[in-house]
């Protein structure tokens, strides 16, 4: 019988409410109400009709999108997440001889690099600062130009070393970078570090350097290290590490 309520074999207008006698009570959509429609299909409106978007063929991550000037919704490729992801930070509470920060490992298959910015203050400007990987304790070298506020630019070399140590002595307020890799080819960590101080003996200077460790089997990274050898960073000094991904 029809929704007329009077045994009538016609299907009158309804709308499916059911607190509307009689009109067929709600369309219960799980797993009883059918339709002609293939797994995955989504449905819209054009404006009068129901219509029906197919599910894409070969899913691929692919999200439910509204086009520019569009009127109904399209599948398209999902936006690639962002590349600079950081992985953690730490900020000194009280003055210390280090800044260091431990962290899942990344492995060197899904990323670019790994990067960290340092922006601290040193407490003795007599200090030299260093920097460690991965907790290695051996097996550094490291080379460099350093240009000071006056005077003409210098260069060092140290191999075979314990961390690498890189000179910033004369300089209080600091900001380092450092781009790290483990080498395609022979799992040797690689790094770059670019440093400048400032409010030291001659007010600034700069600091390049390529810095190498040929231990064996670096193939991620899970810490990052930074210290003085006289002296402290203040407190309130940041460490701050990315990951660059493929």
């Amino acid at each position: 019988m029809g929704f007329s309520g009077g045994g009538s074999n016609v299907l009158l207008p309804h709308t499916h409410d059911g607190t509307v006698a009689q009109d067929g009570g709600p369309l219960d959509f799980n797993n009883i109400t059918q339709s002609q429609s293939a797994a995955g299909e989504v449905f819209y409106s054009d404006g009068i009709h129901l219509q029906q978007l197919a599910y894409p063929g070969a899913p691929a991550g692919e999200t439910l999108t509204a086009v520019a000037a569009s009127s109904a919704p399209s599948w398209a490729a999902a936006a690639s997440g962002a590349k600079t992801q950081l992985i953690g930070s730490t900020v000194l509470g009280g003055a210390a001889s280090s800044i260091s920060l431990a962290f899942g490992a990344v492995d060197q298959s899904t990323v670019s690099e790994v990067f960290c910015i340092l922006n601290a203050q040193k407490t003795n400007t007599s200090g030299e600062m260093h920097m460690k990987v991965n907790g290695l304790a051996s097996n550094y070298n490291i080379g460099g130009m350093q240009q000071q506020g006056s005077g003409a630019p210098t260069s060092t070399q140290r191999l075979t070393i314990s961390d690498w140590l890189f000179d910033n002595r004369q300089q209080r307020d600091v900001l380092v970078k450092a781009s790290l890799t483990c080498n395609a080819c022979s799992d040797e960590l690689l790094c770059y570090i670019q440093s400048i101080g400032c409010q030291g003996t001659n007010d600034n200077a700069i600091f390049l350097n390529t810095a190498w460790n040929t231990t064996a089997a670096q193939t991620s990274f899970d810490e990052i290290e930074f210290s003085v050898d006289s002296g402290n960073f203040a407190t309130n000094s940041r460490l701050d590490v990315y990951k660059l991904d493929l």
